[in-house]
């Protein structure tokens, strides 16, 4: 009866995992494309599922989320961090150039156009 409760609250803590997630990302209305530049990753480590079901278990997952410089028309300079983190080897390196596209009321609301 244990296991059964146990795989229970793995499956309940996955698909809220999933249900947040997708609840977190921007939605990007009037976008403007356009290549920005990476000028660096900012490191975020995230206590896996597995420790958050078993004690005891310190299994932590590194997320590298890419710092993205671009030019917004009317030459102003913008500068955020993409909402989606990588897990190594990386996509990207500093100094790639990406496709992004951006609100264009609000530059700040910006992603990589995958």
């Amino acid at each position: 009866m244990g296991i059964v409760i146990s795989i229970i609250v793995v499956l309940l803590a996955v698909a809220l995992y999933l249900f947040l997630a997708s609840k977190n990302k921007q939605k990007i209305r009037n976008a403007v494309e356009t290549t920005g530049e990476i000028m660096g990753f900012e490191e975020i480590s995230q206590p896996s599922v597995k420790s958050l079901v078993i004690p005891g278990e310190s299994s932590e997952n590194e997320k590298f989320y890419p710092i993205i410089r671009f030019r917004v028309q009317g030459a102003q300079m913008v500068r955020f961090r993409a909402q989606t983190g990588y897990n190594k080897p990386l996509p990207f390196k500093e100094g790639d150039t990406v496709n992004i596209e951006y609100e264009a009321e609000n530059p700040l609301i910006a992603r990589i156009k995958d």
